[in-house]
């Protein structure tokens, strides 16, 4: 009878272990402190998330400061 979190397989999705294997810190960590990993990775795609929403934000400014010029 395997227990909750007892692998990092049922912890971590596919896309997730792609990203633990391409960093090497992770890979280190996940072997000790799999929870924060988790929370690293959580991170990091909500700041690509606010990065995206960023640069729309500056493109709508960007067009409306055109229109008022005109």
């Amino acid at each position: 009878m395997s227990q909750r979190g007892d692998t990092k397989e049922h912890f971590f999705s596919e896309a997730d272990m792609e990203m633990i294997n391409l960093d090497n810190r992770l890979k280190d960590l996940v072997k000790t402190n799999p929870k924060m990993v988790k929370k690293m990775l959580r991170n990091r795609e909500y700041a690509a998330q606010l990065k995206v929403q960023k640069a729309n934000h500056i493109q709508d400014l960007q067009r409306r400061a055109d229109a008022l010029k005109m």
